[in-house]
């Protein structure tokens, strides 16, 4: 770690800003990269456009979520063997997480980029915007290589003791987005493949600006060559499996949610979704920053066995999530409609009234969803990846499908969207009664 923090002594609550809030800025900066096509994209060309950008989600949030699971598993054991003073052994999961990830997003990008329109027929798209959702995908896949190894790297620099770095990458890369987006969109008139570009030009540069830091006599971890595929490291892929529930948890539920309201309401529902969408997403990004920020300081002093200090992390977690997901659920049910409108410069009657109801339905889901995912993210950070699998994928996957299917066959209108909510109350549940009940074991063995 660096000179100035050492997250086995310093003060918990310290610790937690110092590593969280850049944490959330970089998670801030991925997200919105999407909210900001949106914006450009509904303003700018039209709802139809809108429709488009929901359909890229689940595809975009595998990709991610894939490079999540390598990475915070990967970065999970180089922080716990940094804890244990095993320097060469952390450089060499490093180096092998990575070379694994290159392997893997090379050939998604050469098979996606030979099928673009048999991916876009998986997605969801009609014959009405099929080429427009071709046109995305294509130019937004050029960019993917550096895009996510940029993301799968920033995990890593954060072990390596460099948090600020990571998140001004990440930072430094919307902005530019922002910039990029009004050239192409606004003055060249490039619509959908102008967000494209936009988007893959600019969340590339993370890669570029922090790959040196791994090459510096100062840095903890460097790449080494003869990295092993060790047990250690398969077991490291598994542990972060949560974590790719977790990320790509608004990806599946939206290719649910599409399929089912393109035959609720048509291109309008999914393009009324889709202002719901970049909200959801980003909350769950946001919440999702907070339990990854937390993955070095826990598994170090885990490594350490210093228990305590791991409970504390946790707690103050749960605690920070909890006052921004009343935040954020407030922001969403009393802006509501000041939210619709920013995506939309001709207010469009259907659209508006359907996002409306989306949002009366879904919005106490951002309650708790946030500490939902700190609890898997913990059980990760300790090794605990069958616990950590399991919580995660009944909130992400088998939960919020059950209530699709069950409230659609019912109802037929938006109390679908009530399924968000019920997977997160229901997790919650499950989740603080094995805590309750597994630390009431333990001072009883005492």
């Amino acid at each position: 770690m660096n000179d100035k923090l050492d997250v086995t002594t310093d003060n918990v609550i310290r610790l937690f800003f110092t590593y969280a809030i850049p944490t959330i800025l970089g998670m801030m900066a991925i997200c919105s990269a999407s909210i900001i096509d949106g914006i450009f994209l509904g303003r700018y060309i039209g709802p139809k456009a809108l429709a488009v950008i929901n359909l890229i989600v689940p595809y975009v949030s595998f990709l991610l979520g894939i490079t999540t699971m390598l990475s915070a598993g990967g970065c999970v054991l180089s922080g716990k063997l940094i804890g244990e003073r095993n320097n060469k052994g952390a450089s060499e999961a490093f180096s092998k997480v990575i070379q694994i990830m290159v392997f893997f997003i090379v050939i998604t990008c050469i098979l996606v980029l030979i099928f673009p329109y048999h991916l876009a027929h998986i997605l969801g798209a009609n014959k009405d915007i099929i080429n427009e959702v071709v046109v995305y995908i294509k130019n937004y896949t050029y960019f993917l290589p550096f895009q996510l190894l940029g993301i799968g790297i920033s995990f890593f620099a954060r072990v390596n003791g460099k948090p600020g770095l990571s998140s001004f990458a990440l930072l430094f890369s919307a902005i530019m987005n922002v910039i990029l987006d009004f050239v192409l969109i606004v003055i060249f008139s490039l619509g959908i493949k102008g967000a494209a570009l936009a988007t893959g030009i600019s969340q590339s540069m993370t890669f570029f600006i922090l790959i040196p830091i791994f090459f510096s006599k100062k840095s903890t971890l460097h790449f080494v060559k003869s990295a092993k595929f060790t047990k250690d490291i398969l077991f490291s892929m598994f542990n972060g499996i949560s974590e790719f529930l977790n990320e790509t948890s608004s990806g599946i539920v939206a290719f649910a949610f599409n399929h089912v309201l393109m035959i609720q309401s048509g291109v309008e529902g999914v393009a009324a979704f889709t202002t719901i969408n970049f909200f959801l997403y980003s909350s769950c990004l946001i919440d999702y920053g907070v339990a990854t920020s937390m993955n070095g300081p826990i598994s170090i002093n885990y490594g350490a066995e210093k228990l305590k200090r791991v409970y504390k992390f946790m707690k103050v977690s749960i605690l920070f999530t909890l006052m921004l997901g009343i935040c954020i659920a407030s922001t969403l049910y009393l802006l509501d409609d000041i939210w619709i409108t920013i995506f939309l410069k001709n207010k469009e009657e259907k659209i508006s009234e359907l996002a409306l109801a989306y949002i009366g339905m879904l919005w106490p889901a951002f309650l708790i969803n946030g500490i939902n995912i700190v609890i898997t993210g913990y059980f990760t950070s300790t090794l605990k990846p069958m616990l950590s699998f399991v919580f995660s994928i009944l909130r992400s996957l088998l939960l919020p499908i059950i209530f699709i299917l069950i409230l659609n066959y019912l109802f037929m209108n938006e109390k679908v969207f009530l399924s968000i909510p019920l997977a997160e109350v229901i997790t919650l549940f499950i989740s603080l009664t094995y805590l309750y009940l597994k630390k009431r074991k333990e001072l009883i063995n005492r």
